[in-house]
């Protein structure tokens, strides 16, 4: 999405955006719904208000790019032609892989219940307390979004690693 509002920003350029999902998001909306923090996403909302207005942008939801100017809607099969005036930028290649989406690469005591973030707004039943683990953009989410429920903070407990982009480098002497 910053690509694109560059070339548009910046030059004469036509987008054409072809995405699998439903709104712009990119993998985030496969992620959980309470998704935040995450600085791209202060582009999520470029297109509709800023890139379409133009003139110069249109948005192709749910719709598989299949190569040679072709994009497929993937609710009806119909077919779309994209004149490139320019350049077509595939980015197809750039999958994403969301650890909420696999099993976690350890181990789980028995009796423990393990969810990942996306499940955490359908809970059956209340939970006494929560571990989130990890040191990502998810768990920071995932550590404000019961705080944002009225969850007591004294029952979440937060283990993450000392992961670099996590300090502030000018309160930091070593």
């Amino acid at each position: 999405m910053a690509f694109a509002d560059t070339l548009v920003a910046h030059g004469d350029a036509e987008v054409v955006l072809v995405d699998r999902r439903h709104r712009p998001g990119g993998h985030r909306l496969d992620a959980y719904s309470f998704v935040r923090l995450d600085q791209p996403s202060a582009y999520y909302g470029v297109l509709d208000e800023t890139l379409v207005p133009t003139g110069r942008a249109r948005f192709l939801g749910m719709h598989d790019y299949r190569g040679g100017n072709v994009a497929v809607s993937l609710l009806d099969g119909s077919e779309t032609m994209i004149r490139a005036r320019r350049r077509v930028v595939d980015a197809t290649y750039v999958q994403s892989e969301i650890p909420a989406r696999h099993d976690p690469p350890f181990a789980v005591e028995a009796g423990v219940t393990l969810i990942a973030p996306k499940a955490l707004v359908d809970l059956a039943e209340p939970a006494d307390r929560f571990t989130i683990v990890g040191a990502g953009k998810t768990a920071c989410d995932t550590c404000v979004w019961p705080l944002e429920q009225g969850v007591d903070p004294d029952s979440i407990r937060w283990i993450r690693g000392r992961d670099p982009w996590q300090f502030n480098r000018a309160l930091n002497s070593h």
